[in-house]
């Protein structure tokens, strides 16, 4: 298709009218979330916590939630500065969920094998092993942060 028929007989593009144009916001969900770092400067490795905080809704209806918490944890694994994280401890111990079928924690932006844990309560065991099984599930946060502290030692040092 030439550009005279698709902007008119002159070549030039009709005029917008910005009246048209409505406000979107993207904060579609009232789960709140932090986020922190620590550092091991020798080694050159970085390890990122985020915390979720919040009411997820049930089923379908926590669909956004779920597209929520995806933005974030990809947000904050994006971030380069002063540098990359090398793992990610995601704390759900105050985020109240029950069920639904969209929650997924893997940074979408990270490799599949990038070291994430999520720490949650003993009481919510049943409802988070059911969509993420019990591999990476862990029940104490300090100790969380240690083991990915200690999985980085183990890792070569970047230089």
């Amino acid at each position: 298709m030439s550009s005279r028929k698709l902007f008119g007989g002159n070549g030039s593009l009709p005029e917008f009218d910005l009246l048209k144009l409505e406000d979107v916001s993207l904060e579609i969900s009232t789960i709140q979330c932090s986020y922190q770092r620590w550092q091991l400067p020798r080694m050159h490795r970085a390890g990122g916590l985020v915390t979720f905080a919040g009411t997820y809704k049930h089923g379908s209806a926590g669909s956004d939630d779920a597209r929520f918490i995806r933005w974030r944890i990809n947000e904050f694994c994006d971030l380069g500065y002063p540098l990359l994280i090398d793992g990610l401890v995601i704390d759900c111990r105050a985020l109240n969920y029950e069920w639904g079928d969209d929650l997924y924690f893997a940074p979408s932006n990270k490799p599949i094998d990038f070291p994430t844990l999520v720490v949650i309560s003993d009481s919510q065991r049943e409802a988070y092993s059911g969509i993420l099984g019990n591999r990476d599930l862990r029940f104490d946060l300090n100790a969380a942060l240690a083991e990915m502290t200690e999985l980085f030692r183990q890792m070569k040092p970047l230089l």
